[in-house]
């Protein structure tokens, strides 16, 4: 888990990778004491693979995000909005290739270095 002042109030709260693999927030409101917010923090209830969590601002807007190492799958980008809960980041690739056959997608990715600089 990981400490962080996620809602903004001075207070550090608490994220946590509990042993079922869900990740919880506590907000903290006095000294050493929390409250399970997890369901309206915006952390997606399907979540039930996390394995780790960090903060960084991955968009580069000041606010902290989540990235959320899953056993499963890639790991889950939750940008945090000033306000506001976290939301799942949107992929910032789309599919470039399909097959010309067939005319159907096989989920080739194309991401171009010029629209990574520019996201």
């Amino acid at each position: 888990g990981t400490l962080m002042d996620l809602d903004f109030l001075g207070k550090l709260d608490l994220l946590a990778v509990t042993t079922s693999n869900h990740l919880h927030l506590y907000r903290q409101f006095g000294a050493l004491l929390f409250n399970n917010i997890t369901s309206t923090s915006g952390i997606p209830a399907t979540l039930t693979t996390a394995q780790h969590v960090a903060m960084e601002s991955w968009n580069r807007d000041e606010n902290m995000d989540l990235i959320v190492g899953r056993r499963d799958a890639a790991p889950l980008l939750l940008e945090k909005q000033r306000g506001g809960p976290v939301q799942p980041a949107q992929p910032s690739y789309r599919i470039m290739h399909t097959c010309s056959d067939h005319y159907h997608s096989h989920g080739l990715l194309t991401i171009d270095a010029d629209d990574m600089d520019n996201k």
